[in-house]
């Protein structure tokens, strides 16, 4: 498997706290982070339009809803609430925390991650991460992520589709 490669401007989005670091990678390496990848842009308009977040329903995106969640912009202060959490997801932090602000139910400190989704809707581009979850007890430790910038009904850019998918374990 193809390890992620590091960009020069991951400095931006490299963060830590609670043991969590997200890093910025030039392209997606595992095949449910492509898999999103491709999707996102087979919905993109003829002429370059993001496109709207319905447009990734459970029957398009099949296998790969467990590992997709939606996030919606809330508020003026630039707080997100989870629209859709996929059951892998779910199962990996331990609770569905679809419908819930991130700032008032997360029990890990959250707000890097928020800065992160205010950067792909800032950017209006694909942003793909390497996430180190060593604060959170699971059976993996690396994420990767792929976050897209999408559209409500109305044509407001203000959600952001997004897949996770954690790593293969390294041999000890």
């Amino acid at each position: 498997m193809e390890q992620p490669r590091i960009r020069g401007s991951a400095d931006k989005l490299q963060q830590d706290n609670i043991g969590s670091t997200s890093t910025e990678i030039d392209a997606p390496t595992l095949k449910v982070t492509r898999d999103l990848l491709v999707a996102w842009k087979a919905a993109c308009g003829a002429y370059g339009e993001l496109p709207a977040w319905h447009r990734f329903s459970p029957a398009s995106l099949g296998s790969l809803m467990p590992f997709v969640y939606v996030l919606e912009k809330h508020g003026a202060e630039g707080e997100f609430r989870v629209r859709f959490m996929g059951s892998a997801i779910a199962q990996s932090v331990g609770e569905d925390y679809t419908g819930a602000i991130i700032s008032e139910s997360s029990p890990h400190a959250s707000s890097w991650r928020a800065d992160i989704y205010r950067e792909v809707l800032d950017r209006k581009a694909p942003m793909f991460t390497a996430v180190d979850l060593g604060d959170f007890n699971r059976d993996f430790t690396k994420t990767e992520c792929v976050l897209l910038p999408v559209t409500d009904r109305e044509g407001f850019l203000n959600m952001v589709v997004c897949a996770a998918a954690p790593y293969p374990l390294e041999p000890k």
